[in-house]
């Protein structure tokens, strides 16, 4: 590590799932962000000088990159304090005021996610076809971006805090793509919803000192807030087609338990969010 004490993050993905452009756009995001004042995961570079590797192996090239561990603990949504759900607040607004007018390469965007989502739901799912078919109705009829607009972390939620003297760093930014900011809000709300399987809602606990937090940074009008029930299900649609793709090989030859453990947890979280969906879209 080149001298360096402390714990330290690998990340690595298949080439089939992320290439190296992406990488290298999601460490410009961070870069510039921690440049903003954003308390996040400072990237290592390689003793090559590189922040991404690629290496060849028996199941194909894998793309690696490392980054510094953020110093403190996690706390759950509902342990917070008021003051520190108004912190996680401005956090995210502060994300968003530096990435205004940010351009990185490589990056998705919210109709690569919709069109992704596309992929993996059967024209026979008519639920499902008519609630992506609204969403992308409702996003496209949108004001072009502009100021509400730029690169998000798409999964800012509670589990990608790290708390220390008061204050939240952010991590786990391998989401980030390009959306109206309060897609950003909508998913860390999703945290404040009962074992995350009633509809989203600005009426729970908490989330009034959350929205006090991010508008004493960034302007946030109830226009704004109008649309998070459209971001949140669009989340939930980009969610069932990540899962299916991960789920697509089925069950291998002689896995160990952790893995039919975590496929069949990833298969029942895939089940309620189709019923989700569905629900939603029927009014139900």
């Amino acid at each position: 590590d080149g001298g360096r004490g402390g714990d330290f993050f690998l990340r690595f993905n298949h080439e089939s799932e992320r290439t190296p452009e992406a990488f290298a756009g999601e460490i410009d995001f961070i870069g510039h962000l921690i440049d903003s004042g954003v308390r996040a995961p400072v990237p290592v570079r390689s003793p090559s000088g590189r922040f991404v590797e690629s290496v060849p192996t028996g199941m194909g090239v894998f793309h690696a990159s490392l980054s510094e561990a953020l110093s403190g603990r996690h706390i759950e949504c509902g342990e917070m304090t008021p003051e520190q759900l108004r912190s996680w607040g401005r956090a995210l607004a502060e994300i968003h005021e530096a990435s205004q007018g940010l351009n990185v390469t490589a990056r998705p965007t919210w109709q690569d996610h919709l069109q992704m989502a596309g992929d993996w739901i059967a024209g026979s799912e008519s639920a499902l076809r008519e609630a992506l078919s609204s969403v992308e109705t409702r996003l496209r009829d949108l004001p072009a971006p502009g100021e509400e607009f730029g690169l998000v972390h798409y999964d800012c939620e509670s589990d990608n805090l790290v708390w220390k003297d008061g204050r939240c760093g952010i991590v786990d930014f391998d989401d980030a793509a390009y959306y109206w900011y309060v897609a950003d809000i909508a998913h860390a709300l999703r945290d404040f919803v009962p074992d995350h399987v009633e509809p989203l809602s600005l009426e729970y606990p908490g989330v009034e000192a959350f929205l006090a937090g991010y508008r004493s940074a960034r302007p946030l009008d109830d226009a704004r807030l109008d649309l998070v029930p459209v971001f949140g299900l669009a989340h939930d649609l980009v969610s069932i087609g990540r899962l299916r793709r991960a789920l697509e090989e089925g069950p291998l030859p002689d896995e160990p338990d952790w893995t039919a453990r975590l496929r069949s947890k990833l298969g029942g979280a895939l089940e309620k969010l189709c019923e989700r969906v569905a629900g939603f879209e029927s009014g139900s």
